[in-house]
């Protein structure tokens, strides 16, 4: 059952892009002239908001991606999405680690973060972070690792590039496809997210176990 909430999430969000993408299909030659009317403008906007919603967790953007993907087209969508991820990432990263590990450095969740770090080997560890990048979303990562991490700027920067940039551009190339490819891409979305969110439960248990 404590699963439940995340497949219901998980389901609704798969249909919420399909919907948004034929939506945004439909309006595509609108999307399209906005959007040279507006020129930098637009794309500095679409960064801008796409920062926001990383550095303010609670605001999301992915809607907005079949939109961009209809208004940039698919390539270029996908490249200001990763640019303002990585930029989000960064400036949430940084946040938590200058102003946050004061307030946490002594919590369970951090000692569990730690203790999780000291099982593997570096590298398995930076690998890791890539796959866990491309898994689970990029606000809590990037706080979570700021709070709790040892993970230095460099490894965290090159992590978040390489986690987030082949769903920012398959799911970019997908909202302009047809609803059965948006269906396969969203499922398999929905896939990786639900593993992802199953294998920290199942790590935060470990080490739950291991703390006591």
């Amino acid at each position: 059952m404590k699963y439940v909430f995340y497949i219901v999430s998980a389901v609704a969000g798969v249909a919420f892009f399909v919907l948004i993408s034929q939506l945004s299909q439909q309006y595509a030659d609108v999307l399209t002239e906005v959007t040279q009317q507006t020129g930098w403008y637009g794309v500095l906007s679409y960064v801008g908001i796409t920062v926001a919603a990383i550095v303010i967790a609670p605001l999301g953007t992915g809607f907005l991606l079949p939109v961009a993907a209809n208004s940039f087209g698919p390539f270029w969508a996908g490249t200001y999405s990763i640019i303002g991820w990585v930029i989000g990432s960064l400036i949430a990263f940084v946040l938590a680690r200058r102003y946050g590990q004061g307030f946490v450095k002594d919590t369970t969740l951090v000692r569990r973060i730690h203790q999780f770090e000291a099982r593997l080997p570096h590298t398995h560890f930076i690998l890791l972070l890539v796959v866990l990048r491309m898994l689970l979303p990029v606000d809590l990562m990037s706080y979570a690792l700021g709070f709790g991490s040892s993970v230095t700027f460099a490894p965290f920067m090159v992590t978040t590039v390489l986690g987030v940039t082949p769903f920012a551009y398959l799911f970019s190339y997908a909202s302009v496809a047809s609803v059965s490819i948006q269906v396969v891409v969203g499922v398999l979305g929905m896939v990786a997210f639900l593993f992802g969110v199953y294998f920290m439960h199942q790590q935060h248990s470990r080490m739950k176990l291991r703390i006591k």
